[in-house]
């Protein structure tokens, strides 16, 4: 999908010369922008690690989903970019890409995905989505706030952005499903007299209205 956007003008290098000259000149640029979707404020966000400690954290069979956006701001047509996005090296496995990408393989196992990305006209911009799921998790209930992706881009220079999430082997308490087993059995046992102190009473009520 492409989205035009209004040119934006180009960035410019100014270098004093000998004798105190400056000299600017226009460089040809581009935006790498990584980001990974936030499920709790239904939004994309440059960082999901590190933020609080009660910041949001992926646990197993979760979806993670990624989005890279590169944007042209120089004042030229990129004929060829290439973007090549590198997947965490632990807990994360592969789901679905958007169309077009060329999967990076280690031996069996996919470790990331490239696409190339043309004729992008200044002030345009491209961007590409990426879903991994939660397939481990840190041991003995562990956090791991470490968990990078990275994407890399090619064009005129080099480009790098990467984006962080936590990984908990702890499960989401999402609300008490079950009871807690102090206090389930009392629980019981109070249900139980209820229900014969109510079937006694209804009894002594009809016993009662014997003629």
């Amino acid at each position: 999908m492409l989205i035009s956007a209004k040119p934006a003008l180009a960035l410019v290098r100014c270098e004093t010369q000998y004798g105190g000259e400056e000299k600017c000149t226009e460089t040809d640029e581009i935006i790498l922008d990584k980001k990974v979707w936030d499920p709790v404020n239904q939004r994309f966000e440059d960082n999901l690690a590190d933020v609080s400690p009660d910041g949001f954290r992926f646990t197993l069979n979760d979806r993670v989903i990624y989005r890279f956006k590169v944007t042209n701001i120089s004042n030229h047509k990129f004929d060829k970019i290439t973007v090549i996005d590198t997947f965490p090296d632990k807990y994360l496995v592969f789901d679905r890409v958007s169309e077009g990408a060329t999967l990076q393989f280690t031996g069996d196992r996919v470790r990331g995905v490239s696409y190339n990305f043309y004729n992008l006209e200044p002030g345009q911009s491209d961007w590409k989505q990426v879903e991994l799921l939660v397939k481990s998790a840190p041991t003995d209930n562990g956090l791991d706030c470490d968990v990078i992706n990275r994407a890399e881009a090619w064009a005129d220079h080099h480009y790098e952005d990467t984006v962080k999430i936590c990984v908990s082997g702890r499960g989401k308490v999402l609300g008490v499903s079950t009871l807690p087993k102090t206090g389930s059995l009392t629980l019981l046992y109070v249900s139980a007299f209820s229900l014969l102190g109510a079937f006694i009473g209804l009894l002594l009520v009809r016993l009662n209205r014997k003629p």
